[in-house]
């Protein structure tokens, strides 16, 4: 009769540690599912920032390429492929990109691009990455006719809560 017991407790404390197993196995899979997601996040979006900084970098090239004469006015040009801000003298101000500006990245048609101005504080919903759940904006922080500081914001909502990553780099124009 002892025996049966013996066993029988033995048999219950081996399903209370099999069932506390099995929970802390859920949530550590349940964590490691949420960091990964995050992680994803944190590299597209290190993706779209370097991928603003390259589109950047295209549209000084082209600048030079259509206006050789007009580097120091035309090199940051918003719309490259535009001739709208443009005369024989030069580019006007209001066609380039200024310092304490905010813009975002517009894809128009045939791979060309272009920077939309937006407001000082633009509201995140204005900067949103076309069919994507990532936001973009670029502030140009600093800017001379041979050089600007540019500072790209990537951010996202992961639940309730609003991530972001920085990207600062410099253009030259040399």
């Amino acid at each position: 009769m002892k025996k049966r017991g013996v066993i029988l407790t033995e048999v219950l404390i081996a399903i209370a540690a099999l069932s506390i197993a099995s929970i802390v196995m859920g949530s550590i899979i349940t964590d490691s599912a949420k960091i990964m997601n995050t992680s994803r996040s944190y590299f597209m979006a290190q993706n779209y920032a370097n991928e603003s900084q390259q589109i950047i970098k295209q549209m000084v090239a082209t600048n030079w390429l259509l206006y050789p004469n007009f580097k120091s006015s035309c090199w940051l040009k918003l719309d490259p492929q535009s001739i709208t801000g443009y005369s024989a003298f030069g580019c006007s101000a209001s066609a380039a990109a200024v310092a304490g500006g905010v813009y975002k990245i517009t894809d128009k048609t045939a791979g060309a691009w272009a920077l939309t101005a937006l407001s000082n504080n633009p509201p995140i919903s204005t900067w949103q990455i076309p069919g994507t759940d990532f936001y973009r904006k670029i502030d140009f922080v600093t800017m001379s006719t041979t050089k600007a500081k540019v500072k790209v914001t990537v951010s996202w909502y992961e639940g309730s809560q609003v991530r972001s990553i920085n990207w600062e780099f410099n253009v030259l124009n040399y």
